[in-house]
């Protein structure tokens, strides 16, 4: 098995499905998949769901078979990380919408998804506190 089967069978166990395997009427959700550049074996998942932003931080563990573990970071209800996108909602009925607002949804969703990856980091894995400004899960694979 190459390595993008591989990554693939991991991440159907996520119920993440692959850009490539998504059929044509989804091809409006926004995700965005990157290998961090500070930290070794480390990838993210950056996702708007529900109109508001999903990181999820895939950090090499050797406590299970994948030895990886994967974490998902929320922002709370009342956020004002999540204003933003609330704010797009308003131009979806302009003209302007079928191109301006998936553009200022995918810029900005790259934005957040920068506050978002150096919060989880000044948090603390083993112990598991971060920052009150997200709520992070750990998941096993």
């Amino acid at each position: 098995m190459d390595w993008h089967e591989e990554l693939r069978t991991i991440l159907e166990r996520l119920n993440v499905t692959m850009h490539d395997d998504i059929p044509d009427q989804y091809e409006q959700n926004i995700a965005l998949f990157q290998q961090s550049r500070e930290h070794q074996g480390v990838f993210y998942r950056l996702d708007l769901i529900d109109n508001a932003p999903e990181l999820r931080v895939f950090v090499p563990w050797n406590d299970n078979i994948a030895r990886l573990r994967c974490f998902v970071v929320r922002v709370p209800v009342q956020s004002p990380l999540r204003a933003g996108f609330n704010a797009l909602r308003e131009w979806d009925d302009s003209d302007l919408s079928t191109w301006l607002c998936p553009l200022a949804r995918q810029h900005l969703l790259f934005a957040i998804g920068e506050v978002l990856k150096q919060l989880f980091w000044a948090g603390d894995i083993a112990t598991g506190q971060f920052p009150p400004e997200i709520i992070v899960t750990a998941v096993d694979i």
